[in-house]
């Protein structure tokens, strides 16, 4: 798990376009990229690879963790989730 995480941050850090960082860049994630699962987790929905790390259909980005300085699981719910579905 933490190999995970330190990967996914040096995915951040080089800028996966999947992941925008919103506190610099004020961007919507496209997110059709990403999977809502049923444990409330994140996960892509199709495999990519940044700076040399692969992200596949298997991570999942679970609440309450930050990945780099990134609530993905915040910023994901905020703008991919409909809030009649929650």
């Amino acid at each position: 798990m933490l190999l995970r995480t330190l990967a996914f941050y040096l995915c951040l850090v080089a800028g996966a376009s999947a992941l925008p960082q919103m506190a610099a860049a004020q961007q919507q994630p496209n997110c059709l990229d990403f999977h809502r699962n049923a444990d409330g987790s994140w996960s892509p929905t199709h495999t990519f690879t940044a700076s040399g790390t692969t992200l596949d259909p298997s991570w999942h980005f679970y609440p309450g963790q930050v990945y780099g300085s990134t609530n993905v699981v915040g910023m994901l719910n905020q703008y991919c989730v409909s809030p009649y579905s929650r």
